[in-house]
């Protein structure tokens, strides 16, 4: 038997796993050949964690869309005004911005738990494992790093703006 939240082979007919205390939340196992190369048999877990994952790569894009519109127009209307004062539309994008660096913050999060669900499966000796999700969660990963970095650079462009003017 395998644990259902943990993954830790259980030996014989035990019903409590002694990692993480969880009863009655086992798989059977089918074992073939040595206890060694045992795996869940029957269990299809290529669409665990497939939500987070799509999620954890989606945001960082939307919030890369989000920024370039809000950062570019206001640098457009500032360049396009001789007198620019930064007034409360100005703070107001400000403050929509940290909300999506907040965003993206979160989208680390679920990126993370989709790589989560492929390391669970792996535990697990799952006979199918969800690849997309690990595949997805990296790009996620790597998008959500340059969308953190373009936020950062667009909030300290309207700082900018506020000194300058």
């Amino acid at each position: 038997m395998y644990c259902r939240k943990c993954g830790t082979f259980i030996p014989g007919s035990g019903e409590l796993c002694e990692k993480c205390s969880v009863e009655e939340n086992l798989y059977p196992a089918q074992t073939i050949g040595s206890a060694q190369d045992s795996y869940v048999a029957g269990i299809d877990m290529s669409r665990e964690g497939r939500g987070v994952s799509i999620i954890g790569m989606v945001a960082p894009i939307v919030s890369i869309i989000l920024t370039s519109s809000i950062f570019g127009g206001l640098l457009g209307y500032a360049v396009s005004r001789y007198y620019f004062r930064p007034g409360f539309g100005t703070v107001l994008l400000l403050i929509l911005l940290f909300a999506l660096l907040g965003v993206e913050i979160l989208s680390i999060i679920f990126a993370v738990k989709g790589i989560g669900a492929f390391r669970r499966a792996c535990r697990m000796n799952a006979s199918s494992k969800p690849v997309a999700s690990l595949v997805m969660s990296i790009i996620g990963l790597n998008v959500d790093v340059v969308a953190i970095i373009y936020s950062l650079v667009a909030i300290g462009g309207i700082i900018a703006l506020f000194s300058v003017y």
